[in-house]
């Protein structure tokens, strides 16, 4: 039997960075709470049942939030087999999956992923036996769910067991979910002549092959017209995926030369950008640059600066190494204060 629910009777209402599937008689004041608030906190647009299933059209607004959302956190505690409403959510959630049109991370909530792929005689084993006894064995919803079951249990994720420290296991969630969602593409150049062999270049220089890299900043310099923002562009398009954060701060020059206040603005735009916190308000430069320091110490950012060309442009957005956490700042600019590439 096909879902009532398919991808061509769906229809999007609304977009989500993330939809969160779990069962709120085991995690909703727990994990399910914690990792929404860090998700909120973080930028991310969640979508969280808080009301409950309802019959009718509260079932069909659930659907349509799995469809129009990026990414889903799916949470098996040991009663999320038992609530059919979860096993038709998972089933749609894993259909996408297939389709290559969503994104699955699991988290193993005090049960195993053996457990979910009812490879050991455990909750998810017992809730399918009862589940099967009521619409039948050998009936395709069943058949459905116990699919989608073993494909969920069979993913990468996060296993969070009893005793274990949740908000260590919630921030890990949250920076795979920031990781993904940061895989953004940049328009580079129709005809992007030479920008694979200027990436080479740069590779030794960001460091970051292993994914450990120290904080550092790049300056790339050269004559107008040679392709600096596009080099700039190419390089985050490249390893946005490995950071918490990126910005691309376009216009730095044209933008504080606006007004007095024009550095404050751009301190503003990339905190913002890193943060995702739409909010944040910078009222002076010396504000700024204590925010920036207080507020990325901490996070794998990277940032490319378009078009710098003062000094004190970079003192007030990237002033020293040590405000940074494992970050990398692309700068195209004519400045030689840095690790450099030169294009002509």
């Amino acid at each position: 039997m096909a879902s009532a629910f398919s991808s061509s009777t769906v229809t999007r209402t609304e977009s989500y960075d993330v939809f969160l599937s779990f069962r709120g008689l085991d995690t909703r004041p727990t994990v399910v709470s914690h990792l929404y608030y860090a998700l909120r906190h973080s930028g991310v647009a969640v979508f969280k049942d808080s009301q409950g299933l309802e019959p009718g059209d509260r079932r069909s607004e659930l659907f349509c939030a799995i469809h129009g959302s990026r990414v889903a956190v799916v949470v098996f505690s040991e009663n999320y087999a038992r609530s059919r409403w979860c096993l038709d959510e998972l089933r749609e959630i894993m259909d996408r999956k297939e389709r290559e049109e969503i994104v699955v991370l699991p988290v193993f909530y005090r049960v195993t992923p053996q457990e979910v792929r009812m490879h050991e005689n455990g909750c998810y084993n017992m809730a399918m036996e009862e589940m099967a006894a009521k619409y039948g064995e050998d009936s395709e919803t069943v058949k459905r769910w116990r699919k989608a079951l073993y494909a969920g249990g069979d993913l990468i994720g996060f296993c969070l067991s009893q005793g274990e420290d949740e908000g260590n296991v919630v921030q890990e969630i949250v920076r795979s979910v920031l990781k993904i969602l940061n895989r953004v593409t940049l328009e580079v150049a129709k005809h992007p002549v030479g920008i694979t062999s200027r990436l080479e270049e740069i590779k030794p220089l960001l460091c970051i092959a292993s994914g450990d890299a120290d904080t550092c900043m790049i300056g790339i310099h050269g004559p107008g017209g040679v392709g600096k923002t596009t080099l700039s562009k190419a390089v985050l398009n490249e390893y946005v995926g490995q950071f918490d954060g990126w910005c691309f701060l376009s216009n730095v020059r044209e933008v504080s030369e606006v007004s007095s206040g024009g550095l404050a603005v751009l301190q503003q735009t990339l905190l913002r950008e890193l943060l995702g916190q739409s909010s944040l308000t910078v009222r002076n430069v010396h504000e700024g640059k204590v925010l920036i320091k207080e507020r990325l110490h901490d996070r794998r950012v990277i940032a490319v600066l378009d078009d710098v060309n003062e000094p004190e442009q970079l003192d007030a957005l990237v002033g020293n190494l040590d405000w940074f956490g494992n970050a990398i700042s692309t700068v195209r600019c004519h400045s030689r204060r840095f690790r450099r590439l030169r294009m002509s």
